[in-house]
C-alpha cells in the first residue's frame, strides 16, 4: 500500500463523506473511490459501507481500527522527517509556460498533501534545467526540448496542442490559412525543437517574425498589437483568453503539439517524494482537457513515441 492510499483513507474517515475528501485532497472522487479500492484490495477486508449512490459513509469495526493505525502510521512519518525539526525538500525546476499555467495547480495540489515536504521551485530554461539537475541542484526537472541532451534519462510527461491566438480585434477571419499568413506579423516563442523544427519547414527559415521572445510575461502585451498573432500550447492560450483581450482561432492546416518531459537523477532523487508529485501532475493533467497524458512512472524510460500517448 502507499502513502496515498493512506492519507486517502485518513481524508475520508475525518469528512465522512467521498465528496469532501476528494476536494480536500485536490483529487477527483473517481480518483478517490480507486485509492480505497485499491486499499481495500491489497488489506483483505472492508473499510466502509456506503450505500448506492449515498455519499455519506459508515466505517466498518476493521474500518475503525485501521483508521487508528493510519493516524499513528502518519503521526509517526512526519516525526521521522522532522527529526533535528527539519522538513525533507523537493526542488523542482520548470520551463517557464508549464511553470505559469499548469505547475501551479500541481504546486498547491502537492503541498496540500505533503505538507510535511517544502517545495522550492525554480523556472529554469531546457539548457539550465538538465544542467541543474544533472549536477544535483535541483531533484526534478520539467521541460520541452532533448536535443543533444543525451546523459540525462528523460520520461515523457504529457504533450498538448498548439493552438492560434491573435488580438481581439482582428480581421482575420474565423478560419486561419497558414500559408497566407505574413511571418513579419508572428510573435514568435520557440516552444520546443520539434515546433521549431515544424516552423522551420513549413515557414522557412528566410523570414524574420515581428518580433522572438522568450517569456511568457512578454508574450500578452505583443500578441495584442495590430495585425499580430503568435502560435502557443493551448494551456497558455487559454490562460491568456481569460484576459477577454486575446482570441483563439481554428486553422485550416494541423498544428504540431508540444512535448514535455521530466528528468531526474536515479541514484540521487528522492523516489517517495517525486512520485507524490507526479501522481499530483498526473492527477491535474487529466483534468485539463486540453492534455494528453502517458503513464508517469519514474522507473521506466521510454522512447519520444507520441502515439502512445493517450488523449483525455
Amino acid at each position: 500500500m502507499t502513502n496515498a492510499e493512506i492519507y486517502a483513507y485518513i481524508a475520508v474517515c475525518e469528512e465522512m463523506n467521498i465528496s469532501k475528501a476528494a476536494g480536500k485532497l485536490f483529487i477527483s472522487q473517481s480518483s478517490l473511490s480507486t485509492r480505497l479500492k485499491t486499499l481495500e484490495n491489497e488489506l483483505g477486508y472492508q473499510l466502509f459501507m456506503r450505500g448506492k449512490g449515498q455519499k455519506q459513509i459508515t466505517l466498518t469495526p476493521e474500518g475503525e481500527e485501521f483508521y487508528k493505525l493510519a493516524l499513528s502510521y502518519q503521526d509517526i512519518v512526519r516525526k521521522m522527517f522532522n527529526i533535528g525539526g527539519h522538513k525533507r525538500v523537493l526542488r523542482v525546476s520548470s520551463v517557464e509556460s508549464v511553470g505559469t499555467f499548469i505547475m501551479t495547480l500541481v504546486y498547491e495540489r502537492f503541498m496540500a498533501r505533503r505538507p510535511d515536504v517544502v517545495l522550492e521551485i525554480e523556472n529554469m530554461d531546457t539548457k539550465e534545467a538538465y544542467e541543474n539537475v544533472q549536477s544535483g541542484f535541483i531533484d526534478l526537472a520539467l521541460y520541452s526540448n532533448i536535443k543533444n541532451f543525451t546523459k540525462l534519462k528523460y520520461v515523457p510527461m504529457f504533450s498538448e496542442k498548439l493552438v492560434f491566438i491573435c488580438e481581439t480585434d482582428n480581421e482575420m477571419g474565423d478560419l486561419i490559412q497558414l500559408k497566407r499568413l505574413d511571418v513579419k506579423n508572428e510573435v514568435y516563442i520557440p516552444w520546443s525543437d520539434t515546433f521549431e523544427d515544424w516552423h522551420g519547414a513549413f515557414f522557412g527559415n528566410n523570414q524574420d517574425p515581428y518580433i522572438k521572445i522568450e517569456l511568457i510575461s512578454q508574450l500578452e502585451h505583443f500578441v495584442m498589437k495590430k495585425g499580430t498573432w503568435a502560435i502557443v500550447p493551448s494551456t497558455v492560450a487559454n490562460g491568456l483568453i481569460k484576459s477577454g483581450k486575446v482570441v483563439k482561432k481554428q486553422t485550416a492546416e494541423e498544428l504540431p503539439q508540444r512535448m514535455v518531459f521530466y528528468s531526474y537523477i536515479s541514484e540521487k532523487h528522492n523516489k517517495e517524494l517525486t512520485h507524490d508529485f507526479l501522481e499530483c501532475t498526473k492527477e491535474v493533467l487529466i483534468e485539463l482537457n486540453d492534455a494528453y497524458i502517458q503513464d508517469c512512472d519514474p522507473n521506466k524510460q521510454i522512447a519520444y513515441r507520441p502515439h502512445r500517448f493517450l488523449c483525455i
